[in-house]
């Protein structure tokens, strides 16, 4: 077998399996990691790459899912989105919202504030099944089950994105993100900072062969200060 097609056709094992039991997680310095709870003004310039020709979070959401409004759930992988929803949700566009860490460090008054909002956050490690400090991806998978699947993904890392050292593994880690998204739904992801162009060749090549990535719509901007994906699910509902 050609050692390309080799590589390919492992890449393509890891994502089908979603990273089971993450064997290939790379885990050195994992602990945890402080994070910003930054504005939608934050969030629109990182990721405005990949936004266009809409100008912020805020104009995506309200073009492409106005039909739903007040019914949406939103999530922010590796930050809190106390301000990511309070900023998004004035018009009550979302029904619930919540921002997965992996540690809260609200106070009294801030998670007071957040249950009228409809807003929580949830301890958990967004990257591992078996996660750092008694933490895991299955808090993540409570949580949807609760509430439903998100309709809306976004995940920015402070520094914990570039734990992960590999494109394959990263793209297993997404498409476990992406198998719980919503019909319809889109995600905004980070990419490591720490990939080389090569990595990122490869990465991008990895989600466009992947029949995981099938029913999606990618966009990737590599070649601005921020490395970023959007994927949006088109598949019709009842058909996951």
């Amino acid at each position: 077998m050609n050692e390309n097609r080799y590589r390919l056709s492992r890449v393509a094992r890891i994502v089908r399996r979603g990273a089971e039991g993450d064997a290939h997680a790379e885990r050195e310095g994992v602990g945890f990691y402080d994070h910003w709870d930054s504005d939608i003004a934050n969030f629109d310039a990182f990721f405005a790459g990949v936004l266009k020709p809409f100008k912020s979070i805020g104009e995506y959401v309200a073009s492409n899912y106005e039909k739903r409004k007040g019914q949406l759930i939103g999530v922010e992988f590796g930050g809190p989105a106390r301000k990511l929803f309070q900023d998004l949700n004035v018009e009550n566009i979302f029904s619930h919202s919540a921002g997965f860490v992996l540690r809260d460090h609200r106070s009294e008054a801030e998670k007071h504030q957040d249950i009228e909002r409809h807003h929580e956050v949830v301890e958990s490690d967004v990257f591992f099944k078996d996660g750092a400090h008694e933490l895991s991806w299955r808090s993540v998978e409570k949580w949807f089950s609760e509430h439903g699947r998100p309709d809306l993904i976004i995940e920015r890392m402070v520094q914990g994105i570039d734990l992960i050292r590999r494109p394959d593994l990263f793209a297993a880690i997404v498409s476990r993100w992406h198998a719980v998204l919503s019909d319809d739904g889109t995600m905004l992801v980070e990419v490591p900072k720490v990939f080389t162009a090569g990595q990122l060749a490869k990465l991008q090549q990895i989600f466009e062969q992947s029949p995981k990535f099938a029913d999606s719509e990618l966009k990737f901007d590599f070649g601005s200060t921020h490395k970023t994906m959007l994927i949006r699910r088109r598949k019709e509902v009842g058909t996951i």
